[in-house]
């Protein structure tokens, strides 16, 4: 449905999830890339998206 301000889509549950990859360099981890990846792997461990 077009809007003056732009396109409104209705969103949906039943999309496939995605995979997400991450790469960075071993001599240089960005402090901001260390906290996505802490935080990340929390979430995997609780909620069992870890293999």
């Amino acid at each position: 449905m077009p809007t003056v301000d732009g396109v409104v889509l209705t969103l949906t549950d039943d999309l496939p999830a995605s995979d997400l990859e991450l790469v960075w360099r071993r001599d240089s981890l960005p402090p901001a890339a260390a906290v996505v990846i802490d935080v990340t792997a929390q979430l995997a461990q609780q909620r069992g998206w870890a293999g």
